[in-house]
């Protein structure tokens, strides 16, 4: 793969992980809801974690 596509790869985890985070981490808690479920937050955190480390090991492959 040449360096364009693994940066763009590299943006679409990057952008991919903030979404789940202000979707699936953030919004509980701003939305005010009666009953967090730690497990969806919990699995969010790591979706995010996982997005976040292949975008910057993409980066750093480049």
């Amino acid at each position: 793969m040449n360096s364009y596509k693994l940066n763009r790869l590299s943006n679409i985890f990057d952008n991919a992980g903030q979404v789940v985070f202000a979707v699936v981490v953030l919004s509980p808690f701003v939305a005010d809801f009666d009953k967090i479920d730690r497990f969806v937050v919990l699995s969010g955190v790591i979706v995010v974690m996982v997005c976040w480390i292949v975008s910057v090991w993409l980066t750093r492959k480049d």
